[in-house]
């Protein structure tokens, strides 16, 4: 997995969309997302980095039963 770094200098976080056209899809978002300060970076993942989901729940084990829930 490429870990992607946003305008503002910092590592973009690894997100879940949960919005109705892009359920349960991976994305990299700027970590100042919603605060007034931050770059805007959004980068959808790509099929080509099919185990970003895998690597990113076993980082994050807590994350993998959120993902889950509909």
């Amino acid at each position: 997995m490429t870990v992607r770094c946003c305008y503002c200098g910092i590592y973009a976080e690894l997100k879940t969309s949960r919005t109705p056209t892009n359920p349960e899809r991976m994305f990299w978002g700027c970590q100042k997302y919603s605060s007034d300060n931050g770059c805007g970076f959004f980068q959808w993942v790509d099929a080509n980095d099919s185990t970003c989901q895998e690597q990113y729940n076993i980082k994050n084990p807590s994350t993998s039963s959120k993902t889950s829930k509909t």
